[in-house]
Order: C-alpha cells, then sequence, then structure tokens
C-alpha cells in the first residue's frame, strides 16, 4: 500500500504496493503534477527511479542529469524535477554478476555488486566520456585492459537457464573482440559472447551462434544471450537475431574475463556498461525493450 502525504513543496512516500514486480518490469508507484521536489522511502524493491515528461501522457525519461537511479535500501531520498514526474520501482532477478561501471572518470575501483574480487589489468577504467546508465562505462584501450574474475560456480551454467548481457560502444574496427567468457584461446572455451567474423554472437565449446548484426563504431548497443529449455537467443537492442538448440551442459573453466580472452585473444576497444549474469533463468525469450533502468542485484 503506497501513503502519501504533501509537505510544503514535498510529497512523501511510504510503503509498498502489494506483490512484486515481473522481472525487468517498471511499476509506477505514484505520479504528480506540476514542479518540486518528492521523497520516498524505498522497500523491498530493487530500485528506484525518477522520470519526468513534458506532459502526463508521456513521453517518460530518466535520462536528466540529475534523475540518478536510487537503490532501494530503505533509506529516503530527494530529487529536484522539472514539469511532470512519477517515481517508479522494479524488482529484477537476482543476479551472480552485475557490473555497473561506475564511479570517479579514471578510478580503477571496479567492483561487482554481488561481491566477487574483480583484478583490473592494463589501463582498464571507469570513464565518464560515455554511459548508459549512472554517468559512467567501463573503458578498454585495446591493448592490455581486461577485467578478470576467479573461476567459479557462478559463471558454469550446467544444463540450465540463463542470461547474459550487457551494453556495448567499440571505438575500433578490430576483430576478434570477446566481450565476456570463460575461453582460453585456441585452446578451448565454455562460452563466451564475442565479435567474431564481423558479428555479435556467442563461440561455444562447440561451434557458435551469431546473428547478422556487424557493430558500426561510436554506437551502443545491448547484447543479450539467453537460454531457456535448451535453446539458445541472441537479442541485439531487444530484438532476436539468432536462435538454436543448444542443450549441452557449460561449464566455466577458466577466470571469468571481461575485454578480452583468458590467454591474450580478443582485446576490446571501446566501452561496456551494466554487465549482468543472472544464473537460473532467461530473462526474456521474445523480443522486449532494451533495459530503461540500471539493475539491482
Amino acid at each position: 500500500m503506497i501513503t502519501r502525504q504533501r509537505l510544503g513543496g514535498w510529497f512523501l512516500l511510504a510503503g509498498m504496493a502489494a506483490g512484486m514486480a515481473a522481472a525487468d518490469s517498471n511499476v509506477v508507484i505514484t505520479s504528480f503534477p506540476g514542479n518540486g521536489q518528492v521523497t520516498w522511502q524505498g522497500s523491498n524493491y530493487t530500485g528506484y527511479a525518477v522520470e519526468w515528461a513534458p506532459s502526463l501522457s508521456g513521453p517518460w525519461t530518466s535520462t536528466w542529469e540529475q534523475l540518478a537511479w536510487i537503490p532501494g535500501d530503505g533509506t529516503s531520498f530527494t530529487a529536484a524535477v522539472p514539469m511532470f514526474y512519477r517515481v517508479t520501482g522494479f524488482q529484477d532477478p537476482p543476479s551472480t554478476l552485475l557490473l555497473h561501471g561506475d564511479g570517479q572518470d579514471g578510478s580503477t575501483n571496479i567492483i561487482d555488486e554481488n561481491g566477487h574480487a574483480v583484478t583490473v589489468y592494463g589501463d582498464t577504467r571507469i570513464s565518464t566520456n560515455f554511459s548508459i546508465f549512472g554517468g559512467a562505462s567501463l573503458l578498454f584501450d585495446g591493448s592490455g585492459d581486461y577485467l578478470s574474475l576467479p573461476q567459479g560456480t557462478d559463471w558454469a551454467f550446467g544444463t540450465g537457464d540463463f542470461t547474459i548481457d550487457l551494453w556495448l560502444r567499440l571505438t575500433a574496427n578490430v576483430d576478434p573482440v570477446q566481450f565476456i567468457g570463460c575461453q582460453q584461446a585456441y585452446v578451448a572455451s565454455d562460452w563466451l559472447v564475442s565479435r567474431y567474423s564481423g558479428t555479435l554472437g556467442m563461440n561455444l565449446a562447440v561451434g557458435q551462434l551469431r546473428t547478422a548484426i556487424t557493430p558500426a563504431m561510436d554506437t551502443w548497443y545491448h547484447l543479450a544471450a539467453t537460454r531457456a529449455g535448451g535453446l539458445l537467443r541472441i537479442f541485439v537492442d531487444g530484438q532476436k537475431r539468432a536462435e538454436q538448440t543448444e542443450s549441452g551442459s557449460w561449464g566455466c573453466n577458466y577466470p571469468l574475463t571481461i575485454g578480452r580472452a583468458f590467454n591474450e585473444w580478443g582485446y576490446m576497444a571501446g566501452y561496456l556498461d551494466e554487465i549482468r549474469i543472472v544464473k537460473g533463468l532467461a530473462v526474456w525469450t521474445n523480443d522486449f525493450t532494451p533495459p530503461t533502468h540500471p539493475y539491482g542485484r
């Protein structure tokens, strides 16, 4: 249940709507016409976003620089907003990996929200040059830059369902490129999300699944791979671009690396943002609208 109270130019929201939102869907908690400030208290949604629009009919956006994502950790937050505004709550499925890529420009303090140690190599760093969410992303210069996380069961999917997704922006037309995966190039691979032979897709222990999408430089793409019931799908900007039956057991016999393979293959030059792995669930099985908010854990 949502209650609200007008306090001068402030609005106070407390409580939580009965039930939970579906995975990766926004739920409008409340909306108000007019200028001012809105204050609300978090509960058990994974996050909140303040959105604004030039009219009550929209279009609604949270891209205005002062409308930052708000984690749902139970504390109160205040945001000054123009025009017409609303507060939405969202519930994301639990992830095993989540890198927002946020922080100060030039920082190498790159954090997995699920607590896995992230080792930074080369000049990999947080950059405020470009981003999808949070005002920053991860920058790789194509020469010695990558991230590594310890080998573990969180990246080994077995025969189960999963989701791997991220935002990418390439700045150099090189090939091949590994965005994320468990691979020792030229020796063996368990799985990797990649640009290979010019196109976006996945390389697998046996074979590969590729789209017909050749990414343009200096352009953001949302890339997702999901498996549900033994059917592997690749989505680019929310559209299904490739699928095939893939019911084998997927392990992870090497460290998880981002920005290149374990043994110096596939260095990328460009930016990655909002990198996520969900083990045990295919978040998408049909075409979808690309995410409009940073994920909660």
